[in-house]
């Protein structure tokens, strides 16, 4: 193990005569665009805008239906060109169809200056989600006129245009690709509306399924707690650099248990044996508990269950402790893009410190030459401040079950 991921010290040798960090680190869960597992946001009006012309519109045909039937219950709104209005009415995906007027009649026509009166008044209109299904850029000129929560398309050419959405595509044909070798429009448009879905659906059934058919009984005591909320907690992962110093863990643990009255326990992989002996050693406390080793990865997955909350870096259980529906903490490095990376799942709050660096995919940490800020930007106060909001929760939980602790 390396010594200075142990000891004290290594909080001091990186960040002893940094200014105070208080405040830098984000709830990246909280503050991104999107939430995009978070099921107390229900997208009930969807516009779907598909404003130009009749085979253009017959190509997108795929992609709409997947994103009617992803969301059988929203009401849909489509917005397009006069021409297609009577295709769209005999197709019947579509709860309410209006007419946008930004291009002629005819392909060979060019388009009218863009004005907001092109819309014919769907900008006053509020939606939950607008997904511009037009691969080209031109239509993107619509979204800052569009009233919605979020905002899905390809790329827009803009930065400040791109800035707006929620999410958007790549065109899959960059300048100079050869058409002839470039992906087939209705896939690129089926992209989209997959990738839409898979940002607002998860499958509850991958959580069950997890719980249900891998998760295998771990025989092991938790008598320990004595009936307090249980956090079950990971204090490494595959590298150290995407490690939250064991020094600060160490402190937060004896913050749990000795402020938060709460119980611990360890779970990880035998080589993580000495960080465990470590915090037992330093936290001396009896709701403290440590099975490190001591079980199989099936076996980990049944004791996170059981858990009413989970605390680790960028890892493997902490991405089974999401999935499965455990609340869940998660301290993210800047190694990877936390939002191509970060853990999914109904309740997780992911912490990360915004760095210039950042996403740096180095493997080692003697390969960071700024002072492992994405990490040790993450103050105790932060990480603090989120678990208690978790913690509070648990305790609603059990008061709605029924269940009383110390």
């Amino acid at each position: 193990m390396h010594s200075d991921d142990m000891s004290p010290s290594h909080d001091w040798q990186y960040g002893n005569n940094r200014r105070s960090t208080l405040g830098i680190a984000e709830r990246w869960s909280d503050l991104a665009a999107y939430r995009a597992f978070d099921k107390k946001v229900p997208l009930e009006r969807i516009l779907l805008v598909k404003a130009d012309a009749i085979g253009d519109f017959i190509l997108s045909l795929d992609a709409m239906l997947a994103l009617r039937q992803a969301f059988p219950e929203a009401h849909l709104t489509l917005g397009c060109g006069p021409w297609n209005v009577e295709i769209a009415r005999a197709l019947d995906f579509f709860d309410e169809i209006h007419v946008v007027n930004f291009f002629e009649s005819r392909a060979d026509k060019p388009r009218p200056p863009f004005s907001v009166k092109l819309l014919n008044g769907l900008e006053k209109k509020f939606f939950d989600l607008v997904v511009d299904v037009r691969i080209d850029v031109d239509t993107r000129v619509m979204f800052p006129h569009l009233q919605a929560t979020y905002k899905c398309g390809f790329d827009a050419g803009s930065p400040e245009l791109n800035q707006m959405m929620t999410m958007w595509l790549p065109h899959g044909m960059p300048p100079g690709t050869d058409m002839n070798l470039g992906m087939h429009q209705t896939l690129l448009m089926k992209r989209l509306a997959d990738s839409v879905i898979g940002l607002f659906r998860t499958s509850p059934d991958i959580g069950r399924l997890l719980r249900e058919r891998i998760a295998q009984p771990a025989r092991v005591d938790l008598e320990f707690a004595k009936g307090r909320i249980l956090v079950a907690m990971n204090t490494s992962s595959g590298r150290l650099a995407k490690n939250w110093p064991l020094s600060r863990y160490q402190a937060l643990i004896a913050w749990l248990c000795n402020t938060m009255n709460v119980a611990v326990f360890l779970l990880g992989g035998p080589d993580q044996k000495e960080e465990s002996h470590y915090l037992l050693e330093a936290c001396r406390t009896p709701f403290l508990a440590s099975f490190v080793g001591q079980t199989t990865l099936r076996e980990s997955m049944d004791l996170l269950t059981r858990a009413d909350l989970y605390i680790g870096n960028d890892t493997g259980l902490t991405h089974m402790a999401a999935r499965m529906g455990v609340s869940s903490v998660s301290i993210f490095s800047g190694i990877d893009p936390t939002a191509m990376w970060a853990p999914v799942g109904p309740d997780v709050t992911v912490l990360r410190a915004p760095t210039a660096c950042s996403a740096c995919h180095i493997l080692q940490l003697k390969d960071c030459h700024h002072g492992h800020s994405c990490i040790l930007d993450i103050t105790q106060e932060d990480v603090r401040a989120a678990v208690r909001n978790k913690i509070i929760a648990a305790h609603r939980r059990r008061i709605t079950a029924g269940v009383t602790g110390t």
